[in-house]
This record gives C-alpha cells, sequence and structure tokens, in this order.
C-alpha cells in the first residue's frame, strides 16, 4: 500500500510539473565544468530533462569560470549556475535549490602506483597540484603545512600535462573525477593511478538568481523525482557514468 500511495504520489508531482508551463524565456544556465567533462554532459542531460519536464521552452548550459560564472547569476544574465559547492556563496542575489543535483567527489591521481593517499595528511610529503579557483581545496589546503607549495593550473589539461610530463614535478593531482577521468581517457593515458575512494565528497547544488525562485522549487521537486523514477540512473548510464558522481 505504501509503495502505491507513493507510485501515486510521483505520477501526481509529474502531471501537475508538466502541466504547469513556466513563463519564463530560453533558460541559460552556467557552470564551471569544461565541456568536454563527463559532470558537462551529465548535467546538459538532467537539466535539459528536468527543465522539458517543467515545461519551459529551451535551455542551454554554458561552460565558462568561476567567477564569471557567479556573476552572470548576480546580474541576472543567466538565471542559474549548475553544480557548485553552495557554502562559499554568500550573496543576497543567489537562492539554492534545496535538492542536491549532484555530487563533488575529489580523488588523488598519481604516476607511481606506489603512492597511497587514504587521508589529507598523507599529502603533505608530496608535490601536489590542483586546478586553481576550487575555493573548497583552498581552504582545506591553508590549514596544512605541506612541505612544497601546492601547485594551481588553470585548466584541467594543463593539469594533466603537469602529471603525466616525462619531466614533472607534480607527483599528486587532486582532481574531481568528472573532470579528470575525461581528461585520462581522451589522452589514452593508461599509466595515471587513480584512488579507489574520493579523498572528498560534497553535495552539488544549483544556485538560482532570486527572482526566480519559483522555477527553483520546481526544479527541486523534479529533480527529486528523476532520482526516484529511475531517470538520474538512465541519464548517468547514457554517459557511461558511475551512479556515485549522482546519487
Amino acid at each position: 500500500m505504501d509503495l502505491f500511495k507513493k507510485v501515486a504520489s510521483i505520477v501526481a508531482l509529474s502531471l501537475a510539473l508538466l502541466s504547469s508551463v513556466s513563463k519564463s524565456k530560453n533558460i541559460q544556465v552556467s557552470t564551471i565544468f569544461p565541456v568536454h567533462s563527463d559532470m558537462y554532459k551529465i548535467l546538459d542531460l538532467i537539466l535539459g530533462e528536468a527543465f522539458q519536464r517543467i515545461g519551459t521552452k529551451s535551455f542551454s548550459l554554458k561552460s565558462m569560470p568561476g567567477n564569471r560564472s557567479l556573476s552572470m547569476v548576480y546580474n541576472g544574465t543567466y538565471i542559474a549556475e549548475a553544480a557548485r559547492v553552495s557554502k562559499f556563496v554568500k550573496n543576497k542575489e543567489i537562492i539554492k535549490v534545496e535538492e542536491s543535483i549532484c555530487y563533488l567527489n575529489v580523488h588523488t591521481y598519481t604516476i607511481e602506483r606506489g603512492i597511497k593517499i587514504k587521508k589529507w595528511p598523507d599529502l603533505i610529503e608530496y608535490n601536489v597540484a590542483t586546478l586553481r579557483g576550487a575555493k573548497i581545496l583552498e581552504a582545506k589546503f591553508k590549514n596544512m603545512k605541506m612541505k612544497h607549495p601546492v601547485q594551481f593550473f588553470t585548466t584541467p589539461k594543463q593539469l594533466f600535462f603537469a602529471l603525466s610530463s616525462k619531466n614533472r614535478d607534480v607527483e599528486v593531482v587532486l582532481s574531481s573525477d568528472a573532470v579528470f577521468d575525461s581528461i585520462i581517457k581522451s589522452n589514452n593515458d593508461k599509466n595515471i593511478y587513480k584512488s579507489t575512494d574520493p579523498l572528498l565528497r560534497l553535495k552539488l547544488y544549483t544556485l538560482f538568481n532570486k527572482k526566480f525562485k519559483d522555477l527553483a522549487s520546481k526544479l527541486s521537486d523534479t529533480l527529486l523525482l528523476m532520482k526516484n523514477d529511475g531517470s538520474y540512473k538512465r541519464i548517468l548510464a547514457r554517459v557511461g557514468s558511475p551512479l556515485s558522481r549522482c546519487l
């Protein structure tokens, strides 16, 4: 009986969302994830389907640097930004969609199989590199007494070559697997080892300009519905991504 009620509730919510066609114009959403990354592909498919269910006319996802991405939402040029750790965003013009969209799984990557990083203090002895602008990682390193200064790179590709180069001094890369796995795959590099478990796992949220709070609320309901009705699993399978990226 409980299962029947749950299914009936999901169907009712789906019909309600479909019948409530948003009056918003074309939906433009920004993200900091690169176009060729798995995470970008996942976000594009999840949000595309979600906004279609809500009834918006069209949707587009634009990749751009972190500060610019948020500023576009602050000033209302874009209605939202997808997949950010919300604790670092403090602005009265921004509201958070209550339902998370995916996860940030930060793994370590090395060339030498013998390097084992299971907890943050294990990084202290090594030459570590990560992406510039990753505030959650910058905050972590700020309180660590690293033996070598942490190196910051602008793009995932630069980070990849810093680790894979024969003349490298980088021993460990710290990166979201949804970004770095794509770079490794595109370069067909089989000499880079990824940690089995993430060193850090955090929920990622969609952030809206507060002018669109009604649409943000509808998106929250729709994301939950998509997780419950199997849509998330279908999308992740289509991208060839593990369920841990978003579930």
